[in-house]
């Protein structure tokens, strides 16, 4: 009866794992993309606003 229920009980802790990793990765995934196009929109402003000159040194950082 113990030996029957461990390897179901394995099973499901692995599917309650899956079901909450899958959306905080998704999650996580959009918003560093987020992050990264709020970063990339507010420093070409700032470049753009101040001189072009910085713009191509910043994008060969990238």
């Amino acid at each position: 009866m113990i030996s029957s229920s461990a390897p179901n009980h394995q099973i499901d802790r692995a599917q309650i794992l899956l079901i909450f990793e899958i959306p905080v990765q998704v999650f996580f995934l959009f918003f560093w993309m987020w992050g990264q196009g709020m970063y990339d929109w507010v420093m070409m402003n700032l470049v753009m606003g101040r001189h072009g000159k910085a713009c191509e040194i910043h994008g060969s950082l990238w």
